[in-house]
């Protein structure tokens, strides 16, 4: 992957603010840097967001029926291992696990959604102690999400 701001992988792996606190660690910077950098991160992360959705609708005219019902079942599967880490390693409710399945249900049918938007609704399900277990975990490759 290319390497972003201060090594930040470029492929949307690490979030806006994950970006920010390590540059704001590593270079002291003020908050109108950190509120003008944030606004530079999202538009980046916007950009790339629609870059995944107009690559997916052409690989999709290129795929057949099947071949797009079977990338659809490897993703259903994906998520659900990622859904069941989630679970294990956050101690989620039924509820939560539901309400969590239901945003990276959505993701399939909605590639218009972005990451940042995934995120931010499925961190609205999680308690604080939840978020900060899950911001702990991400390392290298940022959240499960």
């Amino acid at each position: 992957a290319v390497s972003g701001p201060m090594g930040c992988r470029g492929d949307g792996s690490a979030s806006t603010e994950q970006s920010l606190e390590h540059m704001t660690g590593r270079l002291g910077l003020s908050s109108d840097q950190q509120d003008r950098i944030r606004v530079i991160l999202d538009e980046q992360q916007a950009a790339r967001d629609l870059q995944r959705q107009e690559t997916h609708q052409r690989v999709d005219a290129v795929l057949t029926q099947a071949q797009r019902d079977e990338r659809d079942r490897l993703i259903a599967t994906r998520i659900e291992r990622r859904l069941e880490r989630m679970a294990e390693r956050l101690d989620l409710t039924t509820d939560q696990t539901q309400q969590i399945r239901t945003v990276m249900e959505e993701r399939i049918g909605n590639p218009q959604m972005s990451r940042a938007e995934i995120r931010d609704r499925v961190s609205a399900v999680l308690t604080d102690e939840q978020l900060d277990q899950l911001k702990a975990m991400g390392g290298r490759r940022g959240p499960m999400f």
